[in-house]
């Protein structure tokens, strides 16, 4: 996959755990040993996005997402920035 060049690049812990800006939030083991790629939004929420999967991360909810949304139809090759 591959996302817009100003997105940052992380890799997903064996047991589903992502640390980022000093907070620790734990994905799930689905997401284990997989690369993800994180941007902040206009509102410096940090947004984390796997293939169709977008999560947005609040640093106050420090273990979990606080939206996910599915990008019906859309390639696994992102190339430009998502909305």
């Amino acid at each position: 996959m591959r996302y817009p060049k100003e997105w940052l690049m992380r890799r997903v812990s064996a047991t589903g755990q992502l640390w980022h800006d000093g907070h620790h939030y734990h994905l799930g083991e689905v997401f284990a040993h997989c690369r993800v790629a994180l941007h902040q939004d206009a509102t410096d929420r940090t947004e984390l996005h796997f293939a169709n999967v977008h999560l947005v991360f609040d640093p106050a909810e420090r273990f979990r997402p606080t939206s996910l949304r599915r990008i019906k139809n859309h390639s696994p090759n992102l190339t430009q920035k998502l909305n």
